[in-house]
């Protein structure tokens, strides 16, 4: 994948052209956490129809986005960045392994190095996560 111009406004960053190797990207989730900048991809599959692919976590060093966490996913389709609670996590929609449909998505907590699996969620061909508060509570 080639990133052509990204202005992330928000964070103050003007990113220069840059390829990627991704695998069937479904999904990318530009974040900010504690003044660094993050750009998430979700690979869905390789080439063929192995869909047990890890996808990556990039950090922006000034010039480029480099690698710095590689995730397992399986047939990922989504990245969902947010906070509680001064707490920061990344959730992943994880479609389809290579046996089915059937298979666990995955949330993640930052600490402070890199994001760390805390919880498994039972999910059948998930496609999106949404953050999101009612009155308040998250």
């Amino acid at each position: 994948s080639i990133i052509q111009q990204l202005q992330a406004v928000a964070c103050h960053v003007d990113i220069p052209p840059q390829t990627f190797s991704t695998h069937a990207a479904w999904d990318w989730e530009w974040f900010s956490l504690d003044g660094t900048n993050f750009l998430a991809v979700a690979n869905n599959r390789d080439s063929g129809s192995n869909f047990d692919i890890d996808s990556m976590v990039y950090q922006w060093n000034g010039t480029a986005l480099a690698v710095v966490q590689s995730i397992p996913t399986h047939g990922a389709r989504d990245w969902e960045y947010f906070s509680i609670n001064g707490h920061s996590y990344l959730a992943i929609a994880n479609m389809q392994d290579n046996a089915g449909t059937d298979i666990n998505s995955v949330l993640y907590q930052w600490d402070g190095t890199v994001f760390v699996a805390v919880q498994s969620i039972p999910t059948h061909g998930a496609y999106d996560w949404e953050y999101f508060s009612i009155d308040g509570s998250s």
